[in-house]
């Protein structure tokens, strides 16, 4: 989501999320509630175990977060 840094989340006609990208769109509550999946970056960030870590807004940062965990 490099292409933005605020969402606004909406859900039956009302507003639910209005924010920060990156922690809207990693918020599984705020997904599951809009009936929204996260970003395949941010399930592939999941997968490889790196939690805890600030999530990637592309691929570059998905890059540098991996080479800095190696």
């Amino acid at each position: 989501w490099e292409w933005a840094d605020r969402v606004v989340i909406l859900s039956d006609g009302k507003i639910i999320a209005d924010g920060n990208a990156r922690e809207i769109l990693s918020n599984e509550e705020i997904l599951k509630k809009a009936s929204l999946e996260k970003p395949d970056l941010v399930k592939f960030y999941d997968l490889l175990g790196l939690e805890g870590e600030k999530y990637p807004r592309n691929f570059k940062e998905l890059e540098k977060i991996i080479c800095e965990n190696k």
